[in-house]
């Protein structure tokens, strides 16, 4: 399935290097299964697809079909086994097959800003996609104090049975009261408010060109969310041009 992830790029030539993330860039052509492994691969794709039926799993397809296919297999040799195998793929003159596509590849597609990302807002008041570290208004984006005391209250109200005592409590809490399962997912009142009102991004391209995400790093969702700002952006020169792009990955 495909998403939308937002990615802060820091440094100059932002177009550039994050183009050289896109898993449609062109590579130097590169092995991806040697030929002489033909028999290997054949043995550990009939283990993968016996562990399949032996797992108490609910598949995509009937067991049939796997079975099906193991018993095709079975009557494969392994030349013909890794023909079908990487039909997808080029063969250099050894047989083995290669792919020019990136290995670092992030995403099939990427620009400046898109249909979820949402703009800096500069101390000047307005909004742009790219700008200096300094320029930026981290107060209005980044813990803003309205934020936290908002989230703080529904946090109150929802979890911990506080009365509403405004109007804006009032529909707070008639908009949230009956999420207890969402509330549930948060190791108490400090992490929620820190994930809902901290910025933060899927992922975040350093000067250095190295590419972290969500997905590398061994932390909850909510503490990405939450320590994202002093991880990545609290400590970066004031000059630094921040830059914010969306990309879609496959």
């Amino acid at each position: 399935m495909r998403e939308h992830r937002v990615l802060i790029v820091a440094g100059d030539n932002q177009d550039e290097r994050v183009f050289g993330f896109s898993m449609l860039s062109q590579t130097e052509p590169h092995i991806v299964y040697r030929y002489e492994d033909a028999g290997r691969l054949k043995k550990l794709r009939l283990e993968q697809l016996s562990a399949m039926l032996d797992d108490d799993v609910d598949l995509p397809f009937p067991p049939e079909m796997i079975e099906e296919e193991m018993d095709e297999i079975r009557g494969e040799t392994d030349d013909d086994f890794f023909d079908s195998f990487t039909y997808k793929y080029d063969h250099d003159e050894d047989g083995n097959a290669i792919s020019y596509i990136n290995e670092d590849g992030k995403f099939v597609a990427a620009s400046r800003g898109g249909s979820f990302a949402q703009p800096f807002i500069l101390k000047d008041g307005t909004t742009s996609y790219s700008a200096k570290k300094s320029d930026i208004d981290w107060s209005a984006i980044h813990r803003n104090p309205e934020m936290v005391n908002l989230y703080e209250r529904t946090w109150e109200m929802c979890v911990e049975g506080l009365e509403p005592v405004s109007d804006v409590d009032r529909q707070v809490y008639e908009n949230m009261k009956d999420r207890g399962d969402y509330f549930e997912n948060f190791n108490g009142k400090d992490e929620y408010v820190s994930s809902c009102c901290s910025f933060w991004a899927f992922a975040f391209l350093n000067e250095a060109d190295i590419w972290i995400d969500a997905d590398d790093c061994p932390v909850s969702q909510f503490e990405w969310m939450s320590t994202f700002y002093d991880r990545f952006i609290k400590d970066l020169p004031d000059d630094t041009e921040l830059t914010v792009f969306e990309y879609i990955t496959e």
